[in-house]
């Protein structure tokens, strides 16, 4: 990118280099936008400012599911990383992780785009052998609420009983993944799983569960507006 350029016009070359980086055509982006090819040639003719941060924040989000990794802040303001492609596992492992957090919201608000972000960062940093889960229950109340998206890294089979003691997330052999404290079990290469919170409705201690995966809680996001509800409650 050319320096002293004229911010529209830079704007609209870096929505070009996501474009080519896509290997998309113009309609194409249209409809990830949202409008339609006319305004978005305009766009890319840095015409009436170029695309706006809401549309922006759109097509970043829509651009993960063809692979490409970027945030709005770089194609509005040119800041931060530099657009990349990633594989297509991890397209969907980050997308599994996501939908369940965001499906009540048609429209990507900026903040579930931001926990998108943060989420493929903390899975870049460490290689994508993660597990993530968004909390169904309030079996580990109150230091894991309902609706929060956690992510730990997994521990290699023969390191297992470093999760003990820990809270982590468990994949069972029946391809279940919960959000449980580890503790050890009555037979070999078997656990206990624990609830921290006695009044749920979950089994509150599984005795012998073989695991198939265990990857300690390293990471949290909890949303904002439950945030707010907590401090007027």
């Amino acid at each position: 990118m050319r320096k002293n350029l004229d911010p529209s016009i830079a704007k609209a070359e870096r929505l070009v280099q996501l474009r080519n980086l896509a290997k998309l055509t113009r309609k194409d982006i249209a409809q990830m936008a949202g409008v339609s090819v006319l305004t978005y040639k305009g766009w890319e003719n840095a015409r009436f400012g170029g695309i706006p941060e809401r549309r922006a924040a759109l097509l970043i989000d829509a651009l993960q599911t063809e692979g490409i990794v970027s945030s709005t802040a770089w194609l509005i303001h040119g800041t931060g990383e530099q657009p990349r492609k990633i594989l297509h596992h991890q397209i969907n492992q980050l997308n599994e992780a996501t939908f369940t957090y965001n499906k009540q919201q048609p429209t990507p608000t900026i903040e579930a785009l931001q926990i998108k972000a943060e989420l493929e960062f903390f899975c870049n940093n460490n290689n994508w052998k993660i597990i993530s889960l968004v909390i169904p229950d309030d079996a580990m109340s109150p230091y894991f609420l309902p609706e929060d998206l956690v992510a730990g890294v997994r521990l290699p089979n023969e390191n297992f009983d470093r999760g003990i003691g820990l809270n982590c997330l468990v994949r069972t052999k029946n391809n279940k993944i919960l959000l449980r404290q580890v503790q050890k079990g009555g037979n070999k290469g078997l656990f206990t799983l624990l609830c921290l919170n006695q009044d749920c409705k979950q089994q509150f201690i599984t005795h012998d569960v073989e695991l198939t995966d265990i990857a300690p809680v390293l990471w949290l996001r909890r949303k904002s507006i439950l945030l707010s509800d907590s401090y007027h409650m």
